[in-house]
């Protein structure tokens, strides 16, 4: 896992703002640690912001980080795991300003390294989703996952090395991401988890119909939600909903750097436009966007975060403790 402090490479320090680029700077980042979740980066790109650009007052630096923030949210389709990092990131640097005072070089320079610190944090919170949540993957059962969450594998990652070849993982395959398919179950198995791969299609009769059966499902999501549902990948609903059916638990594994006061207006008002259907004559199919879903709180058993595990409703709590009020 990459965690360098400084600006990456293709985005380089400038002392003006203009001359930064935070959308690059963002890919950048991106591409360069895909173990890192779409908040954390977003919250290391204005790091590197901070860290390269001069500001002499309070006001001024919180203008540039704001400035930023909108830039990165209007440059991505989906831009609510970016909102719910750059609205934490600047909840934190507020804070910080609030307990200094003195010369505002090294108030400046104190905020990039306590920023660094704050990502970093952010990073080691999937350790500590892992070191909560191991503990319910029990001896002897098959749990079910979808996607690529790295919270989720992490956890599977540490009941192995506690519990190892005692249970056993369906994973259900993404037909719009093979590759990362491929790679998630070579990974599981590579750890020694005897690992099964299944379409979507097959999930309601793998779960009812199947021996051994799914004892509990695990997902992860670029969001979670006020309610304590998630914001994730096409087809996580459908799974939540199907366990339901079957009277299976389901648990979502996720740091609490992704919680979010946003509420979505239904299973299918995500935030942002998504093209399901390209009606067409011609026979060659244009490749689909990535798309995502919204489970409700009703279909999540629990939440296993880095500070524990707890019901949907944890998740108002913080956000009301964090910020004083829903609206941040």
């Amino acid at each position: 896992m990459t965690t360098s402090s400084s600006a990456p490479s293709g985005a380089a320090p400038a002392s003006d703002e203009s001359q930064f680029d935070i959308v690059a700077t963002y890919h950048q980042l991106l591409a360069d640690n895909p173990d890192l979740t779409k908040p954390v980066v977003a919250i290391k790109a204005l790091t590197a912001l901070l860290d390269s650009v001069t500001s002499s007052t309070a006001h001024e630096t919180i203008e540039i980080l704001n400035n930023a923030s909108d830039r990165l949210k209007t440059s991505v389709r989906n831009p609510i795991p970016l909102v719910t990092g750059t609205h934490y990131f600047l909840w934190f640097i507020r804070h910080m300003l609030r307990e200094q005072d003195g010369n505002f070089d090294v108030v400046r320079q104190h905020l990039v390294k306590n920023g660094q610190l704050f990502a970093q944090r952010a990073i080691n919170a999937r350790l500590g989703v892992a070191e909560r949540g191991w503990r319910f993957v029990f001896p002897g059962s098959t749990v079910l996952t979808h996607g690529a969450s790295r919270a989720v594998l992490c956890l599977l990652e540490r009941a192995q090395k506690e519990r190892p070849g005692q249970f056993k993982v369906i994973y259900v395959r993404d037909e719009q991401n093979p590759k990362e398919s491929d790679r998630v179950v070579r990974q599981l198995r590579s750890w020694g988890i005897p690992t099964s791969a299944i379409g979507l299609h097959s999930v309601l009769y793998a779960m009812t119909s199947l021996q051994p059966r799914v004892d509990r499902v695990f997902l992860g999501g670029e969001v979670i939600t006020e309610d304590g549902g998630i914001i994730s990948r096409m087809g996580t609903c459908q799974i939540a909903q199907a366990a339901q059916y079957c009277n299976i638990e389901t648990y979502v594994c996720g740091e609490t750097h992704k919680f979010s006061a946003y509420f979505p207006g239904g299973p299918y008002k995500v935030g942002f436009d998504q093209q399901i259907n390209h009606f067409t004559t011609k026979d060659d199919d244009e490749p689909q966007e990535e798309l995502v879903d919204w489970t409700p709180a009703k279909y999540v058993t629990q939440l296993i975060t880095e500070t524990g595990v707890h019901l949907p409703t944890y998740v108002v709590e913080v956000i009301l403790e964090t910020y004083g009020s829903l609206d941040g």
